[in-house]
């Protein structure tokens, strides 16, 4: 509750403010998120042809009446500024941890596939299967990472969105 309304004040604070023009970019990452940056070379290489340019256009001030309220004084708000900036960057340190979790997974699934190929004994089919079965187990407990970091995410975005 209190979240929300922080937020509230910040966009009327912000919205007396004239913007600048400013370039940003959309990507895609490897898996499915739509992720914006205003810095190209943040861009996977791979996605930078096909990334989106986008360019901000500048808005004018917001006319103000005697029922605009006051905006708080920008100290007021910057405890909580900081504990949602100090949220967001340990969000995104867990889906960075996440994602090279996720790279290390496909490493060992390249090497699973190749050591198929040489199981030729029963006992090294055995041991293959045994491999296998604790892949699947790690693949379920990155799913479940990932998935409480989603909701994760949901719930902070739902804090940011100003209350009616």
């Amino acid at each position: 509750m209190k979240a929300a309304a922080i937020v509230s004040l910040l966009m009327i604070v912000f919205a007396g403010v004239p913007t600048a023009s400013a370039e940003f970019y959309r990507y895609t990452d490897r898996h499915g998120n739509v992720l914006y940056t205003d810095d190209l070379s943040k861009v996977p290489k791979e996605q930078r042809q096909k990334a989106q340019m986008y360019e901000e256009s500048s808005s004018a001030p917001l006319p103000t009446n005697e029922n605009t309220p006051t905006p708080p004084d920008a100290q007021d708000l910057q405890p909580a500024v900081d504990d949602f900036e100090n949220e967001r960057k340990h969000l995104e340190q867990q889906e960075q941890n996440l994602n090279k979790e996720y790279d290390a997974l496909m490493k060992r699934r390249s090497e699973l596939d190749e050591e198929k190929n040489t199981a030729l004994t029963p006992d090294q089919i055995k041991g293959y299967n045994q491999k296998i079965i604790e892949f699947n187990a790690h693949i379920q407990a990155y799913d479940t990472k990932r998935d409480a970091l989603t909701e994760q995410v949901k719930a902070f975005n739902e804090r940011l969105k100003p209350k009616p």
